[in-house]
């Protein structure tokens, strides 16, 4: 996997930097967060299977964990492909 870095790509990357995020959190964490909002518009039918959805908000905690990917990981499915 590899991305062009232009300088909208690495203004993103230095603000992630600052949160002491590693490229491959910020690769995984990434597209983990939004194959989720893309699966949750499919399941809860906001747009077709294979249509893009516009995230219109989200919520933030003021709770920081103290490790791992910035959501609640029981509330994820299991993404190891284990059954």
């Amino acid at each position: 996997m590899s991305a062009r870095v232009d300088g909208s790509l690495a203004q993103d990357i230095r603000a992630l930097r600052q949160a002491g995020l590693s490229y491959s959190q910020m690769v995984k964490w990434g597209v983990a967060l939004l194959a989720d909002v893309y699966q949750a518009a499919w399941q809860y039918r906001l747009v077709a299977v294979g249509e893009t959805p516009e995230l219109e908000s989200y919520n933030f905690n003021r709770v920081r964990k103290e490790s791992g990917p910035p959501w609640v990981e029981e509330a994820w499915p299991d993404r190891t492909g284990a059954a």
